[in-house]
Order: structure tokens, then C-alpha cells, then sequence
């Protein structure tokens, strides 16, 4: 066993020594150089919000399986209102999904060493109840989640946005040659939203 001769601190030492810190720092503050004006030729943001992000109601919350329930996706698809610099407005739809796969007992990150993809026909975005239109969507699989995200140009109104989703691959597909535990399908994701 090591015995220091050193004093311990006390309350006053510590207390002391702060008030060095702080008087030093506001001195060293008050000398420095003003901060440099902020660049007023920077471009314009690109777009801004001009309403709270709406999710699917049951986003986060539904979970879907694999025909045999060993493999799932916790899905969620959220759509933002924008409007851009020129003030023309869009809708930005994203969606998400969390995937899994059940082995002894336990349920782990799927897709993050297998090779996963998914497919869709695109956003279906509908104005007023009318005819709907697609918009295609990029998609990407990073470790275990997917993401789908599309951004068009709208005009004021009542929007309706939805997708289907279906993820093939993951842990299960080299273990069944009838593929029916590495595909789910990511049921039908809605949401409305008014643009002003």
C-alpha cells in the first residue's frame, strides 16, 4: 500500500481554483478578436418546413413478418411539408424500417452481413382524393434498416401518400430454397397532410 503525503483538496482549494479558471477565461475573452460578420452572400436554404413532420399512425409500432414469422421489418413512413426558396412547395415522404431475423430464442439485426434489397412501385401521391401519381423513390439498406425517400412538387391541397415495400434477402435466404422467410412484404404505409 502506497501512502501520498499530498493534502487532500478541500471544498475551498477546489473553489478557489475554479474562480482562477473563470477569471482567466474572461480575460482572455475580452482581448480576443470579434467573431467575423456572418457571409450574407451565402446562398438561400434550399427549402423549410412549413409544417410538423406527419407519420403513419401506426409508424414505429406495426411490425410485419415473413410468410413463416422468422424473419420482420418495424415500418414507418413519414411525409414533410417544404417550401422552397423560389416558394413553390413540396412534399419530402420518407420511410423506414428496422429488419430483424428469429434464431434460437432471440431476435437479432438483419441485412447487416447479409446482402438485402428492396423493392417498390414508387410513393403513390394522391390530391383531393383524385387520381394518384407515382413517384419514383431511391432506396438504400444500411446494417439493418432500409430507406426509401422521394421528393416532388406540389400545390395547395389535401394529399394522401402511401407505399408498399417488399425486402428480400437477409440471414434466412441462403437457408431456404423456397425463399418464403427472407422476403417480407411491408404492407400498405399512409399518411395525409394539408400543404397550405
Amino acid at each position: 500500500m502506497r501512502i501520498s503525503t499530498r493534502r487532500p483538496r478541500t471544498a475551498n482549494t477546489v473553489c478557489r481554483g475554479i474562480a482562477l479558471s473563470l477569471a482567466a477565461m474572461a480575460l482572455i475573452g475580452a482581448t480576443a478578436a470579434p467573431a467575423p460578420a456572418v457571409d450574407s452572400a451565402r446562398p438561400a436554404a434550399r427549402h423549410s418546413a412549413l409544417a410538423a413532420t406527419t407519420c403513419d399512425p401506426h409508424s414505429g409500432t406495426h411490425v410485419y413478418y415473413s410468410p413463416r414469422g422468422w424473419s420482420s421489418a418495424n415500418a414507418r413512413l413519414c411525409v414533410e411539408v417544404l417550401q422552397r426558396a423560389d416558394g413553390s412547395k413540396a412534399l419530402k415522404a420518407d420511410v423506414y424500417a428496422d429488419l430483424t431475423y428469429f434464431w434460437g430464442g432471440a431476435w437479432y439485426s438483419d441485412c447487416s452481413q447479409e446482402k438485402c434489397y428492396v423493392d417498390t412501385n414508387g410513393f403513390r401521391v394522391r390530391k383531393n382524393g383524385g387520381v394518384h401519381t407515382t413517384w419514383d423513390t431511391y432506396s438504400s439498406v444500411t446494417g439493418n434498416s432500409v430507406h426509401a425517400t422521394a421528393t416532388g412538387n406540389v400545390e395547395s391541397g389535401h394529399y394522401q401518400v402511401s407505399i408498399v415495400l417488399n425486402k428480400h434477402g437477409g440471414y434466412w435466404a441462403d437457408f431456404n430454397q423456397d425463399r418464403r422467410d427472407d422476403k417480407i412484404h411491408i404492407g400498405l404505409l399512409q399518411v395525409e397532410v394539408d400543404v397550405p
